[in-house]
């Protein structure tokens, strides 16, 4: 989608439908053995590891925003 088509989107469901609360829903991969094609996995926050060929001391991690655990309760 893109930042541009989802400033677009939300610009108008807040004007043109009074919606009061938005909430971004992604997507992302992994591999784990517990988990099998088609899975879904329900998270409050994730993170990402960059340069995850490199030895664990030159890995970077960032942490992205994170739900309040209320409104992951919601969601379920």
């Amino acid at each position: 989608m893109g930042m541009p088509s989802a400033t677009i989107y939300a610009t108008e469901l807040i004007r043109h439908y009074g919606v009061k609360r938005l909430v971004r829903v992604g997507t992302a991969g992994g591999i784990h053995p517990d988990l099998d094609l088609g899975d879904v996995v329900d998270t409050i926050s994730d993170h990402v590891v960059r340069g995850d060929s490199l030895p664990s001391e030159e890995r970077e991690t960032t942490f992205a925003a994170m739900v309040s655990v209320a409104l992951g309760a919601l969601a379920r």
